[in-house]
């Protein structure tokens, strides 16, 4: 990246940051991830290698934004549809409560340390597509961008993890 596209992306981000911070505050209505989605996005375009020439920096960086904002919306409603809002109990205080089954509690906690060792003994990039789809909820797409593979390389990451964690919960 030249002198100028860098200038040009510093001086973004100190005239329109905030700008962009509140439309996508607008989309997510949360401010932690609206900041964490716009410095994606900065962190997304940095890392393209070429990124060729960009008639307007602003609107790109922007477009960007509003796609990672809608794919953590899309991760949202697929996470409460599947998952109970737990509001902020830990996992140790699901399991202690007064129903709480000595030995379930163990299982389940055997059974989040095999899933662990799992996702840690995967080969490394494998490891990263695991992670930042089902912890960070990113797409197949971005998770590709992010890495610099084929999506097909990260379906089959994902497959390559979901089958280690079957295997090791089994």
């Amino acid at each position: 990246m030249g002198r100028r596209n860098t200038d040009t992306l510093d001086d973004l981000v100190r005239t329109g940051n905030k700008r962009l911070v509140r439309r996508i505050v607008g989309t997510l209505n949360n401010q932690q991830d609206a900041e964490d989605v716009t410095q994606d996005a900065y962190v997304r375009f940095l890392r393209i290698r070429d990124p060729g020439p960009i008639g307007n920096l602003a609107a790109f960086i922007g477009k960007s934004a509003r796609n990672l904002a809608i794919d953590k919306l899309r991760h949202r409603k697929r996470r409460a549809h599947v998952e109970p809002d737990m509001g902020d109990a830990s996992p140790d205080d699901l399991m202690a409560g007064p129903d709480a089954d000595p030995e379930r509690s163990l299982a389940a906690r055997q059974q989040l340390d095999a899933v662990r060792d799992a996702i840690n003994a995967l080969p490394p990039r494998c490891r990263q597509a695991f992670i930042l789809h089902r912890f960070h909820g990113l797409s197949y797409d971005a998770i590709a961008t992010e890495l610099g593979v084929s999506k097909s390389s990260v379906e089959k990451y994902i497959i390559r993890a979901l089958t280690a964690c079957r295997k090791r919960v089994l």
